[in-house]
């Protein structure tokens, strides 16, 4: 498959805006023929049915090829990853940073995952059906410049909690720093949500990061780690608010006092 949906969806848009023309005309056809009949004019009946005849001919045509042209193979654009480099493409027509990241793109705020199999995505985990490409980036560009309902203080103290279960777990130094990969496990592993993806996580941390609340209700403080080496393996990566890609490695909380 060579024709991006995209395209195909312009062509139809075009054959359909012809076919919505046809039955207009076929309308008026039938209320003329219908004004001819209580009139009783017979030429005039005779050559309205005529007319409506002539375009419902062509619109039979014209419904059968648009539906060849409806039956376009989405799962099979989708999984080839066609759609996806449609999708990146016109967000960066329209300066809108997007990365992939492990099955997932990025799109500050949004995390979106491209579902084949159900010729749907997700963005932000809502599934989405209508995924016409610039309609979505559309959506995302929206996303982008509507008021963040992220609430960092109830993920500040979650953050802290599966901290600490993992310091008591392994025999950790209170105050040490701990990769977020692992935080995000246990997250996950506690609120029995395997939905909430890593990429979100990671939008979460940037958006706490950006937040500047960085104190618990106990009083300790948040850290982060100074600089992420690609190397150590197991960061977290998303998309800032600027189009930058954004890396976390780990984080600590440290009593106020140290």
């Amino acid at each position: 498959m060579e024709t991006g949906y995209e395209s195909q969806l312009d062509h139809l848009d075009r054959e359909i805006a012809t076919m919505v023309k046809e039955t207009q005309t076929a309308l008026a056809a039938a209320r003329k023929a219908q004004r001819a009949s209580a009139s009783g004019n017979q030429g005039e009946l005779i050559a309205a049915i005529t007319a409506v005849h002539e375009r419902l001919t062509d619109l039979q045509r014209m419904t059968s090829e648009l539906l060849k042209s409806a039956d376009y193979d989405l799962s099979s654009w989708m999984e080839s990853g066609g759609y996806q480099r449609e999708l990146m493409e016109l967000a960066a027509a329209a300066h809108l940073p997007m990365v992939e990241s492990d099955s997932r793109l990025l799109c500050y705020p949004s995390v979106l995952q491209i579902l084949p199999g159900d010729l749907a995505i997700t963005i932000d985990r809502k599934r989405v059906r209508e995924v016409r490409p610039s309609r979505v980036v559309a959506q995302l560009r929206a996303n982008s410049q509507r008021r963040s309902r992220f609430r960092p203080e109830p993920f500040l103290e979650a953050l802290a909690s599966v901290y600490d279960l993992w310091i008591a777990h392994r025999g950790g130094r209170p105050g040490s720093h701990v990769k977020l990969i692992h935080l995000y496990s246990i997250l996950t592993l506690l609120n029995g949500s395997r939905a909430y993806s890593k990429q979100e996580f990671a939008r979460d941390v940037y958006l706490l990061d950006q937040s500047g609340c960085i104190e618990t209700k106990d009083g300790r403080i948040l850290r982060f780690a100074a600089s992420a080496s690609t190397r150590s393996g197991g960061l977290l990566e998303t998309v800032a608010k600027g189009g930058q890609v954004k890396i976390y490695s780990t984080i600590a909380f440290e009593d106020a006092n140290d």
